[in-house]
């Protein structure tokens, strides 16, 4: 059964970064985007910072702080820093 909860937990982490991914894509207007491409880099700035919080909202029901796509501004990075920011206390 853990085996199973696992998987499930590994597509859901798949979906998530997937879905940053086309996030950024769809606000930068760059495709592709990779998993470790640099938010700032693509051209993103606060502005297109604040409409990426708003989709991952819109998206996935998840409430991230504008400031942590500065501190994670790869999709991997942003991602992982979600899944711990979620994960639940042991």
């Amino acid at each position: 059964m853990e085996a199973m909860n696992q998987g499930n937990e590994s597509d859901k982490d798949g979906q998530l970064l997937q879905g940053i991914i086309d996030i950024f894509e769809e606000v930068l207007g760059v495709n592709p985007v990779n998993e470790d491409d640099h938010f700032f880099h693509l051209g993103g700035h606060s502005l297109i910072a604040i409409r990426v919080v708003a989709r991952l909202h819109s998206t996935f029901g998840i409430q991230v702080p504008v400031r942590a796509i500065f501190d994670h501004s790869t999709p991997i990075g942003l991602a992982e820093h979600i899944r711990q920011r979620n994960k639940p206390f042991a």
